[in-house]
């Protein structure tokens, strides 16, 4: 798992409670934003990144470079794919 995942269960926080902390910086999401983050099915969008990354206690490009590493790759794809014939012309992956 990565480091979002890592962090929130060595603080024994529930995608509840991190999604509610993360809301206190600054950031709306819900717990399946928080899950789809987690397992690699979505990238969040640069400004939820920023400040994932200070929350979390790391770097914007360290959190970017761990969850590129585990993303689940055929379902990411999938899902751009998909849009992408639908006639979505913006994928927002977060």
């Amino acid at each position: 798992m990565n480091k979002i995942y890592e962090y929130r269960k060595k603080n024994n926080l529930t995608q509840d409670d991190f999604a509610f902390d993360l809301g206190r910086a600054g950031l709306h999401c819900t717990k399946s934003d928080i899950s789809r983050w987690e397992r690699g099915l979505c990238i969040p969008s640069a400004d939820a990144r920023f400040i994932i990354a200070d929350v979390i206690g790391m770097s914007d490009y360290d959190l970017l470079v761990d969850i590129i590493a585990n993303l689940d790759y055929p379902n990411y794809r999938n899902k751009a794919v998909k849009k992408k014939a639908r006639g979505v012309s913006n994928v927002n992956t977060g």
